[in-house]
């Protein structure tokens, strides 16, 4: 069965074992926010659930599990980034190079030159 574009978010940003961190609905606003680009909606989710380590680093007593969690944070914005900066390296368009073998060539040559007479 096809992942849909929430589930491929999903996957890119990580938020996949149950529970999930991150709500179908907070998943379908990035998807939304970003015109459905699903690299660029994961982009999101990680900045989000970066956000939520940093919560939780702050909220934790113990320093060693802070410092872990400030961590998590860190590697979640630095995959944001990094997907944000494959999208601008694809290209806009993309074009396909025509095969011409040689009975594809022969064809080119005999309707042009039936154009042309």
């Amino acid at each position: 069965m096809p992942l849909v574009d929430r589930d491929k978010v999903r996957v890119l940003c990580g938020d996949t074992v149950s529970p999930q961190k991150l709500t179908d609905d907070q998943i379908d606003y990035f998807l939304s926010d970003n015109s459905s680009d699903i690299k660029l909606a994961a982009a999101d989710a990680l900045d989000a659930l970066a956000a939520l380590a940093a919560h939780d680093a702050k909220s934790t007593k113990t320093m060693q599990t802070q410092t872990d969690l400030r961590s998590i944070s860190e590697q979640f914005r630095k995959q944001a980034k990094a997907l944000r900066d494959s999208v601008q390296d694809e290209p806009a368009i993309a074009v396909a190079e025509q095969s011409h073998a040689d009975f594809a060539a022969a064809q080119i040559i005999c309707n042009q030159a039936a154009r042309t007479s």
